[in-house]
């Protein structure tokens, strides 16, 4: 029995140290042995008890803080209880009370590993043995190791997060509060000209999204930060930058805008948000690509092909720019909406195509 208490607790120690390591210090290598599976579940069943209970989205805003407080208590718990299966059969012996009889049930041994684990250093219940003695100090050691590293992993993610809700108002604003990128098109060429500085602002995009992906890279559980409103939502944020390169793409005269097509910022702002989407679905336990069809983009279409007439710009003739749309918009509408509706929210209002739903 003391054999399998102490290998349990080992164990426990083990995981314990894995998944905080691979969750806060080798995010690309490991990502956690527990942690993602916790939240994934978590995830799905608040995001479950949302729609029965017809919540619109008001409990799925709570459930990224929820995780995090999670998480660390699972570190705390796992921790405490892998060190009090190891004092369990030490207790009397090599860890004794400081006066009186000490009992030697396992509630015994939690008291002692939880105090120990958060230095508190009662005092009322003390190791005799050297291996007790060396125990304890690794397992304060271990303690305020955790706590620190909680306390820095809590405070970056929150970073993290606000720094995803400021690019995300960046790109609403540059469609003047609509949501619609042929605004943003329109503000790159006024007057139906490329501004200078479009490439610049192209790249600026480019980088704001790559910095996106690696913050999800490092701090996963930041895909469960949902925000209630649409335009702060990272499928917003993926579809916006992927539409407006797919309608400049598609709908400008290519002679007209050969330097604007052609920038270094415009390609990469492209491959980012394609980055973004499909990586980030991947690490969200791969939800199934979302059906569409090409009639439920036709307004939208039509759309900005107005506006952006109306604008000044060069376009191409109506037809051949639908059809090299609805080509471009093909490699990347599956995944978005797939991460939309798996973080809760409803496309169209993410997208603003008329579909029936």
């Amino acid at each position: 029995m003391d054999l399998w208490l102490t290998l349990t607790g080992t164990a426990l120690l083990l995981i314990a140290t894995l998944d905080i390591f691979g969750v806060v210090l080798a995010t690309r290598a490991m990502g956690g042995i527990v942690t993602p599976f916790a939240n994934s579940l978590i995830w799905a069943l608040g995001r479950w008890t949302d729609q029965k209970l017809h919540l619109d989205g008001r409990l799925m805003i709570l459930i990224g803080p929820a995780l995090l407080v999670f998480v660390v208590a699972l570190w705390a718990v796992l921790f405490i209880t892998g060190f009090a299966c190891i004092y369990r059969p030490m207790l009397g012996v090599h860890i004794q009370a400081s006066s009186g009889e000490l009992e030697t049930d396992m509630a015994t041994a939690l008291y002692f590993s939880g105090f120990n684990f958060a230095t508190l250093g009662i005092g009322d219940i003390v190791p005799v043995s050297d291996s007790a003695r060396l125990l304890t100090v690794a397992q304060a050691c271990t303690g305020f190791a955790v706590f620190t590293l909680g306390i820095s992993y809590t405070l970056n993610i929150f970073q993290a997060v606000n720094q995803r809700d400021i690019f995300a108002l960046s790109l609403h604003g540059g469609t003047d509060q609509t949501g619609r990128p042929e605004r943003a098109l329109l503000g790159l060429c006024p007057g139906g000209e490329a501004s200078a500085d479009a490439g610049t602002t192209l790249e600026d995009i480019a980088d704001n999204t790559h910095a996106l992906l690696q913050m999800h890279h490092a701090y996963p559980i930041a895909h469960f930060f949902r925000r209630r409103k649409t335009e702060l939502a990272m499928s917003r944020i993926a579809f916006q930058v992927l539409d407006l390169v797919t309608l400049a793409e598609s709908l400008l005269a290519r002679e007209r805008y050969l330097g604007l097509l052609g920038a270094r910022g415009f390609v990469n702002a492209k491959n980012a948000a394609l980055r973004l989407v499909r990586t980030t679905r991947e690490m969200m336990w791969h939800p199934a690509s979302a059906r569409h069809t090409e009639t439920d983009w036709r307004h939208h279409f039509e759309a900005a092909y107005a506006e952006l007439a109306a604008g000044g710009l060069r376009l191409r003739p109506r037809e051949a720019a639908w059809s090299s749309y609805c080509q471009l918009r093909q490699a990347w509408n599956p995944d978005t909406r797939a991460l939309a509706e798996k973080l809760g929210y409803h496309w169209a209002k993410i997208s603003g195509d008329v579909e029936k739903i």
